[in-house]
């Protein structure tokens, strides 16, 4: 990912993990299991909310210990003008 960003021009910049929707991925994974789709734009029940915040919180506290152990990759970057 640094050579990438490297060749895109960019000097400044910084990559880290994040852990964004941990909550929306279990919710979703759960239900792939269950019932072998996901839909989005449906609602979920206090207990599919509750469960995935309490792992988007977990995943917090491991990434406490393991700052690279997110979900998701970003990348914040400045082009110089």
């Amino acid at each position: 990912m640094v050579v990438l960003m490297q060749h895109a021009g960019f000097t400044n910049f910084r990559i880290f993990t994040s852990i964004r929707d941990a909550n929306g991925m279990f919710n979703a994974s759960r239900a792939i299991r269950s019932f072998g789709k996901f839909d989005m734009l449906a609602p979920v029940d206090i207990m599919n909310k509750l469960a995935g915040r309490g792992m988007q919180m977990i995943e917090a506290l491991v990434k406490v210990a393991r700052p690279d152990a997110g979900e998701d990759l970003v990348v914040l970057a400045e082009r110089d003008a």
